[in-house]
């Protein structure tokens, strides 16, 4: 008879910015705000995370057909109830 409530609520900002014609950037965070309820001895999750969110863009033969890109996240994780 025990219940687990977990609300998660998500905030992101992210900014692109054009270097040059052919070199960009993507830089943003991602922050996850997670709160729970629970009944029966069960422990709830009630944390706050920041992650973020970094990327690059380079066009190889400057017209757009070939584009090399990277990128860095992290992943917060998965809140559920089946966990």
């Amino acid at each position: 008879g025990a219940e687990l409530n977990i609300t998660t609520q998500s905030v992101f900002v992210n900014d692109h910015w054009a270097f040059t014609p052919r070199l960009s950037f993507d830089i943003g965070v991602r922050g996850e705000f997670v709160r729970s309820e629970a009944t029966g001895g069960i422990v709830g999750v009630d944390t706050t995370t920041w992650v973020p969110r970094l990327g690059a863009s380079y066009d190889l033969t400057g017209n757009g057909s070939t584009i090399l890109q990277a990128s860095y996240a992290r992943y917060a994780g998965k809140y559920s109830e089946a966990q």
